[in-house]
């Protein structure tokens, strides 16, 4: 079952390295292959890049689509626990370009906090989201996920065990541009870390 998952993967891997460089109807097994090492199953070059490219995009797929790459069975994954969701946590939402925590956002941070401390081997991943996707967008959704990390790290949480990302306007979880949607998309999301 597992040289079936490497295959597998060694394919998807193989169609992700030439994917901006071929045409579909170009590729071959043996095209494929040529870009990955025999002796170790890994992309030749660059090894560390690739992998953590593919594995960020390995994490952003859905459920159904990973099905359709590997099937029932993909070893060594699992799917991201959302704290938000474990804990009941409210939305923490910002105001328009702001990265400004409010009050109510440290009530529900002081919950992760909790969380932390009982846990002391838990990770987690903050990831930062705007409204839109505007040139300053990124550097906004990244500031929102390292104010919270801040706030954990102020309040006794070892920074080492918060990873922060930002995603812009990318994963929106309201589509539209109401000013209900705009408001809801303003937020950062918890997850347990692997």
């Amino acid at each position: 079952m597992t040289s079936l998952w490497i295959r597998k993967l060694s394919i998807f891997a193989g169609i992700l390295l030439l994917g901006c460089t071929f045409s579909s109807a170009q590729f071959t097994g043996d095209l494929i292959a040529s870009h990955i090492s025999h002796d170790s199953g890994r992309p030749r070059e660059n090894y560390a890049e690739y992998s953590e490219k593919l594995s960020l995009l390995l994490n952003g797929l859905s459920a159904e689509a990973r099905k359709r790459v590997f099937g029932d069975y993909v070893p060594g994954y699992a799917a991201p626990v959302s704290l938000t969701e474990k804990l009941g946590l409210e939305s923490i939402n910002f105001a328009s370009l702001s990265s400004q925590l409010s009050p109510g956002s440290h009530a529900e941070l002081d919950k992760v906090l909790s969380y932390l401390n009982e846990n002391p081997n838990a990770k987690i991943l903050i990831e930062g989201h705007t409204d839109a996707n505007k040139s300053y967008d990124q550097a906004l959704s990244e500031a929102r996920a390292d104010e919270a990390k801040l706030y954990l790290a102020m309040n006794g949480i070892d920074p080492s065990r918060v990873e922060t990302i930002g995603y812009a306007g990318t994963k929106p979880i309201v589509e539209g541009t109401s000013s209900e949607a705009r408001a809801a998309n303003r937020r950062i999301e918890i997850q347990l870390s692997n």
